[in-house]
């Protein structure tokens, strides 16, 4: 027996009119630990004292004088309705008559005489864990109204069907709600998506939560937070969320001016995969960092004279001409081109974001490039546009990032190794493309029409150490 179990603390009321069973009764309940019992000889007797302070639970004999126990219920029942009370018949009668009568009296359980002291004390400790439940959950509600009344967000309770229970007037306010709906499914009265949205709490007995929006005037919007409450059903927390939609349309708008923005910067610039990748990245305009970098310089030879020779338009079209084809081989391997400053193309590989093989992607480029400006040389002969190209690559760290000022700003990269790539592009010949021969184990072509030479070492302008050069060649 344990003294600080909270249920020997009960208050236990018995009515029994017969001397000995009452007493024997008492006896068993104190051997039990209960220490908190008051008996009654009759029905009269049990009444007066019940006047006095209800019982955390009631033993009655079915049998008594002046009122009978089915009598003593039906008063409790109907005096104290609004109590939870658990009352235990006790009758030696057995036949099921006498307890259909107790149950539409309000009996809560029946115990047959001559009853086993086990199965007593059992049936009373679970009544009583019963009781304490209810009372608690009795304390609950009436805190939760206080509460509820208190809020100044909207709050609905349901039962565990969706059927509305509770409306604080916070809710009955904003949700303009003309009418009472205590006792309306919630569907009926807030729509389908709302009453699923209910249906899904309690399939993940857990809190969910979407957005639901009063088809008023103005409109209005919510965000609607649905939790399972045990043995009560569900409770809906509404926040008025219209300034937030409101200002999350203006974000979107500015995101999609942004969005525009870069496809207005950049479709021209890259490859449609990695336009699709910028679009998704929101720090892409206004971030700078650090990245190795394979970088590619396609210049034009024999440009200038020609510039001396040819009209304007005719000059212009021919570097769109050979602008297309460049660009096509430069997209097809995804390169960024970052810039295109009248003779001269700058494009660089693992950049804006990582990617596999970039000196590959670059000595691909650049052959296929030269393999095409080779196609139209006689071509271009006949027209009097004669031009070479010389290509060079290098690859190291570089800084990548927006430079400019509020007005207008361009995406570039600066650093030693850019300097370097432009150097070799300088060094290369038409037909040529020139690199760092530190790179020779990072690219491989198996093609009978590229020839590759070691050009030695070379010093180049501005750079401090010497370089080991290699040259390709693609042959015609």
């Amino acid at each position: 027996m344990n003294s600080s179990d909270p249920l020997l603390d009960a208050r236990i009321f018995i009515a029994e009119d017969d001397q000995l069973s009452r007493e024997l009764l008492e006896a068993r309940l104190d051997f039990s630990g209960f220490k908190n019992v008051t008996s009654a000889r009759d029905g009269r007797e049990a009444i007066n004292l019940l006047h006095q302070g209800l019982p955390d639970i009631m033993l009655l004999d079915v049998m008594m004088p002046y009122m009978d126990g089915y009598q003593v219920i039906e008063y409790v029942r109907k005096t104290w309705k609004d109590t939870f009370v658990p009352i235990v018949l006790l009758s030696a009668a057995s036949n099921p008559e006498h307890r259909i009568r107790g149950i539409e009296a309000g009996a809560t359980d029946f115990l047959s005489k001559p009853y086993d002291h086990e199965e007593l004390i059992a049936r009373v400790r679970s009544l009583l864990a019963h009781k304490q439940a209810v009372d608690q959950l009795n304390t609950e509600r009436a805190r939760m109204d206080a509460l509820l009344t208190q809020l100044g967000n909207p709050v609905i309770v349901t039962d565990a069907n969706g059927v509305i229970s509770q409306v604080n007037p916070a809710a009955q306010h904003e949700l303009r709600l003309r009418v009472p709906v205590t006792g309306m499914d919630l569907g009926s009265v807030f729509g389908l998506a709302l009453a699923d949205l209910v249906v899904r709490a309690g399939e993940q007995r857990a809190p969910v939560s979407g957005v639901h929006t009063l088809r008023a005037k103005p409109p209005s919007a919510f965000n609607v937070s649905v939790s399972p409450i045990e043995e009560v059903g569900y409770i809906l927390f509404w926040q008025d969320i219209t300034p937030l939609q409101e200002a999350e349309e203006a974000r979107l708008e500015a995101e999609r001016s942004t969005t525009r923005h870069v496809l207005n910067t950049f479709s021209s610039y890259m490859s449609p995969s990695l336009v699709e990748r910028v679009l998704q990245d929101t720090d892409f305009l206004i971030r700078s960092e650090q990245r190795e970098v394979t970088v590619m310089f396609a210049d034009l030879r024999g440009f200038t004279n020609l510039s001396v020779r040819q009209s304007p338009d005719t000059l212009m079209s021919l570097l769109n001409e050979i602008y297309t084809d460049m660009l096509d081989e430069v997209n097809s391997r995804e390169g960024l081109v970052l810039d295109i400053v009248g003779d001269e193309l700058m494009v660089a590989f693992n950049a804006p974001y990582p990617q596999d093989f970039p000196v590959q992607r670059a000595v691909e480029t650049a052959v296929a490039i030269h393999r095409n400006f080779n196609r139209r040389r006689q071509e271009r002969a006949g027209r009097d546009l004669q031009v070479g190209l010389g290509i060079g690559i290098n690859c190291g760290p570089v800084v990548l990032g927006p430079v400019g000022g509020p007005s207008h700003k361009s995406y570039t990269m600066v650093g030693e190794t850019v300097n370097v790539a432009h150097r070799l592009v300088d060094l290369a010949e038409d037909r040529q493309i020139i690199m760092n021969s530190t790179l020779s184990t990072s690219w491989h072509l198996d093609d009978d029409m590229v020839k590759v030479a070691d050009l030695g070492i070379a010093e180049l302008k501005g750079v401090p150490n010497p370089m080991q050069l290699s040259v390709i060649e693609v042959i015609e």
